[in-house]
Parts: C-alpha cells; structure tokens; sequence
C-alpha cells in the first residue's frame, strides 16, 4: 500500500475500545478548527452492531468496505478531532494501520 495520507475517505484501524482495533474513517481534510491544534481531522468509528445500541440509519454492509466482515454502523457519538500531523506519524510508525480508503 502507498504511504498513508490523512484526507477525507482515508481510513486506519486505531486501538480503542476493549476490542482492541476499531476502523476509522477520516471525515475532513485536514484544516484548522477553532479550539484544536491546526490543520487537524474530524473521524468516527465504525462499529460490530450488537456491541451496543446502534443508529440504524448509519449501517455498514460487509460489501461497503474490505475491513468490514460483519454488519456494523457508524459510531458518531466517538467521533475524533486529531492533528493530521498525530494521525500521519501514528500511521507511519504502525501504532494506527492505515486500510483501503472509502469514497
């Protein structure tokens, strides 16, 4: 896979939860947001449904994503504001895995 770019539809499995790696899915390209560090990134999580309540108009099929092996939905209540500067290094150095991007 290419180097990892932090930008919108880019996506990486981040430690989180107790079931170890979660999917995110890189929401903005990097831009300053009053109150956070500049040039930083919204992202949410994508979940298994069955883990928790889930809003059922934010579904992700298996066939939506490779990553994605069972139904699963967006998590937005653990949505992420992260410098691109944090995500990038974290994905370069393995501590975040970057996967196929999302369109």
């Amino acid at each position: 896979m290419p180097e990892w770019v932090c930008a919108a539809g880019s996506t990486l499995l981040i430690p989180s939860g107790r079931d170890g790696k979660h999917l995110f899915v890189i929401l903005t390209t990097p831009a300053d947001l009053k109150g956070y560090e500049p040039q930083s990134c919204v992202s949410v999580n994508i979940s298994t449904i069955g883990t928790a309540p889930h809003d059922a108009t934010c579904v992700i099929d298996t066939d939506d994503h490779p990553f994605i092996v069972s139904p699963s939905w967006v998590a937005y209540r653990h949505a992420r504001i992260d410098p691109a500067s944090h995500l990038t290094d974290c994905a370069r150095s393995g501590v975040f895995v970057p996967m196929t991007p999302v369109s």
